[in-house]
Formats: C-alpha cells, structure tokens, sequence
C-alpha cells in the first residue's frame, strides 16, 4: 500500500506544478529516481517536453528524488477534450 499512496502524493504533486493543459498527465512509474510520466498525443507531449526542467526542479525542492523524467505517450488514453461553450 505505501508504493499506491506515494504515487498519488507525486501524481498531486506534478498536477500542482504543471499549467492546467497538462491535467491529463498521469505519473506511470518511478523508480531509481527516474519519473515516467504519460501522456494522451504526441503534441502534449511535446510541450510538456519544455515544462520538464521546471518540473523536475520544483520536485526535487519539494523533496522528491527525481533525477530523470521521461514521458510515454499512450494512444489509446481516452481522453475527451470539453467543448468550449460558444457565445450566442
């Protein structure tokens, strides 16, 4: 049970760090201090590509051990952009 519980405080964590755009991050694994974060398209994932330095060293002041971050893109995440309302 601790492994669950210590990766939702660093899923909280990097959803605190990160712009609202990226709530669709999810943290996959992290062992050896390396981060493997997912992401739903390839486009994410390469603006969150520009975000890693920030992120890695926001968590590392907030006393994780991350020493690498790699991200995974998964295809086949649903996931389902809002509609934006439209003004009448």
């Amino acid at each position: 049970m601790p492994a669950i519980t210590r990766m939702a405080s660093l899923q909280k964590s990097c959803a605190a760090i990160l712009p609202a755009i990226f709530k669709s991050c999810d943290v996959m694994n992290f062992e050896g201090g390396q981060l493997v974060l997912s992401m739903p398209n390839a486009a994410l994932a390469t603006k969150l590509k520009q975000q890693l330095p920030k992120l890695q060293e926001r968590l590392v002041q907030d006393g994780w051990q991350v020493n690498a971050i790699r991200i995974k893109v998964q295809v086949g995440k649903n996931y389902v952009v809002p509609p934006t309302p439209r003004g009448s």
